[in-house]
């Protein structure tokens, strides 16, 4: 996760090769964890949710016209695994985070920029992984926290 951020981070990409190895790390231990525990029901519902994440994510890539990238839509599926195992009831509250996360630092990029008198170059894009990345950490160990 914490890999995938930053390269997001500095190359506005995420190698679809590392997010298929998060994927099939994040299945494998949530498999052995289930076979172990005998928690299936766990195992379907956190497989349903990050489906439904992937869902939300295209929609939303759908209606950007190019603004979200697509390696964003298919690192939602790892996050929305880890959260539906951990935390099921608050997978649409990872996704709002994500963007409230996403929007104030982009808001006090614009603000110090303006304070620079620097101007914003209209191509200048916000890479989402990290946000995704934060946003689903707080959402899976939010029981933690209460």
């Amino acid at each position: 996760m914490i890999r995938l951020s930053i390269i997001d981070f500095r190359s506005h990409r995420l190698p679809n090769v590392q997010v298929a190895a998060m994927i099939g790390s994040v299945a494998l231990s949530m498999t052995l964890t289930a076979t172990l525990c005998e928690t299936w029901s766990n195992w379907r519902l956190a497989w349903m949710i990050a489906i439904c994440n992937v869902v939300v994510y295209f929609v939303l890539w759908l209606m950007s016209r190019g603004q979200l990238g697509m390696g964003d839509v298919k690192y939602a599926f790892p996050l929305g695994l880890l959260v539906g195992w951990s935390n099921p009831s608050v997978w649409l509250d990872a996704i709002w985070w994500t963007f409230i996360l996403g929007g104030a630092i982009a808001g006090l990029n614009l603000c110090v920029m303006r304070f620079r008198s620097q101007r914003r170059k209209h191509n200048q894009v916000l890479p989402l992984g990290p946000y995704m990345s934060i946003a689903s950490f707080i959402a899976a160990t939010l029981p933690i926290w209460h």
